[in-house]
């Protein structure tokens, strides 16, 4: 019986191919809630820097557009666009 494998090898192959499959987890029925009296998590030291910045150049830029233009308008824009705030108060994180 030399070209055959023998029971035990046989059974260890199927053995090692069971441990292989991976099996897909099952999401719960019902799922996770945070309870309402939970407090948030604080904010991270870039978070509290990004607010910082971010109120400081919005004032500058306001400043900036009440000279120009000498009217007090509560909805003007600063005409800096997020993207373009994140990149400068990134440049000064580093």
């Amino acid at each position: 019986c030399g070209t055959f494998p023998d029971r035990f090898t046989l059974m260890n192959s199927l053995v090692a191919r069971q441990d292989k499959v991976k099996r897909k987890r099952r999401s719960p029925k019902v799922p996770w809630r945070k309870p309402e009296g939970m407090p948030k998590r604080p904010l991270s030291a870039y978070n509290l820097f990004f607010q910082c910045e971010r109120e400081r150049l919005l004032n500058i830029a306001q400043g900036r557009h009440d000279a120009n233009d000498g009217k007090q308008n509560k909805r003007m824009k600063s005409g800096i666009g997020f993207a373009g705030l994140a990149q400068q108060i990134a440049s000064k994180w580093k």
